[in-house]
């Protein structure tokens, strides 16, 4: 028996599995920043992130993979984020994404590729 997922209060009704594989055609960072890239994947205010790749290329291999609680309450969004790691100062945002996660829960899985779009325009 498949429920709706609730609405209002509650506890949470199940997990989501996230794995962050891998990023492809990544902008160039601005002269003279680190291009160590790492990926943020947040539900609501749940969010983890994969380690840097260090002399990170255009196509950095993250392999991560991480678990949140869903439920009543929960966005029903997850929120990506390339970042590029600086070695001082503040982290530079390469990309990002919002996406539904509604039918992958429906289906079970989802495997396949979200396009990230650059934050400026």
């Amino acid at each position: 028996m498949r429920a709706p997922m609730p609405g209002g209060g509650g506890p949470a009704f199940g997990k989501l599995r996230v794995t962050i594989v891998a990023a492809r055609g990544l902008p160039e960072p601005t002269n003279g920043s680190g291009r160590d890239p790492y990926v943020k994947v947040r539900i609501g205010p749940t969010e983890f992130a994969t380690n840097p790749t260090p002399n990170g290329a255009k196509n950095p291999k993250f392999g991560s993979e991480f678990q949140f609680d869903i439920g009543a309450g929960v966005p029903r969004e997850l929120d990506l984020e390339v970042w590029f790691k600086q070695p001082s100062g503040q982290d530079i945002r390469a990309c990002t994404a919002r996406q539904g996660y509604l039918g992958w829960v429906d289906s079970g899985t989802f495997s396949g590729d979200i396009d990230l779009m650059d934050p400026t325009r």
